[in-house]
């Protein structure tokens, strides 16, 4: 009897009660996996943004700056697997900065986002990954956004990103909040970068390579373990063993794409 109710009570907690587990369950997908993540960086670099157009609210958005952190719950399907990320939009105000270290801890994933056309948010970069492994673990991930790409005042290079990105073991994407361009690239890398996918201890620095060079056997290999950087208006080539450890997604991606996929 006493086994009886311990599993009436388990069906009616984890398919019953909770009404997504139970869609989920009579459509074939597995649960939901919720994932902590935090959105970080300095002030008016476009996180709230950012945020806005990850939840695809159509509500007018809030351009005042960030006062403590806020949040917001997205959920994306991966291989029909119910993925939810929990983002803290935090503040990028020096005066928050004690404050926000609470929404650190238990990270499993950081988002540090910086502005193209603002080269003292990418000099800041460095102080926040600092922030990240002193308040949540060295082995959080980190996926570095690089915002604002279709300003013409651009104060950092593509190439500048990628080196930073590579001598940290770190990927990079880059994208427009604003216009909602490269958001739904920006979700498929940053749950592949929780996953592990992007292997950072083995990450290899970027080479540089001018795009009419002409690459032998060799270099066509070593791409397959490294990324190499290139502008967001070149055509991007896809490594045929191993995934590169920096991703360009800027400008070009339609929005609206419903497929759902894991990269």
């Amino acid at each position: 009897m006493i086994t009886y109710i311990i599993l009436f009570s388990l069906l009616y907690k984890h398919f019953l009660y909770d009404g997504r587990p139970f869609y989920n369950f009579l459509n074939g997908r597995h649960m939901t996996n919720a994932i902590k993540a935090i959105l970080c960086g300095n002030t008016t670099v476009g996180k709230t943004t950012l945020l806005h157009a990850l939840t695809g609210s159509n509500d007018p958005l809030d351009s005042s700056p960030t006062l403590g952190a806020g949040f917001a719950s997205v959920t994306e399907n991966f291989n029909g697997q119910d993925v939810s990320f929990n983002i803290w939009d935090t503040a990028g105000q020096e005066t928050y900065r004690s404050l926000i270290k609470i929404y650190f801890r238990g990270s499993q994933l950081a988002i540090l986002v910086f502005d193209i056309s603002n080269r003292s948010s990418f000099e800041a970069l460095q102080s926040w990954i600092d922030e990240i492994r002193e308040n949540s673990s060295d082995s959080c991930p980190i996926v570095i956004v690089a915002n604002k790409v279709d300003l013409p005042n651009r104060q950092v290079k593509f190439e500048e990103i990628a080196t930073f990105a590579n001598d940290r073991k770190l990927v990079f994407v880059e994208c427009l909040a604003a216009q909602g361009e490269g958001i739904n690239k920006l979700l498929n890398i940053a749950y592949r970068a929780y996953l592990g996918e992007y292997n950072q201890e083995k990450a290899q620095p970027a080479k540089s390579q001018d795009k009419n060079e002409k690459t032998d056997k060799k270099d066509e290999k070593e791409k397959d373990i490294e990324a190499t950087p290139k502008s967001s208006k070149m055509q991007t080539e896809e490594a045929k063993d191993e995934q590169p450890k920096i991703v360009d997604i800027g400008g070009d991606e339609n929005k609206n794409n419903k497929k759902k996929e894991c990269c």
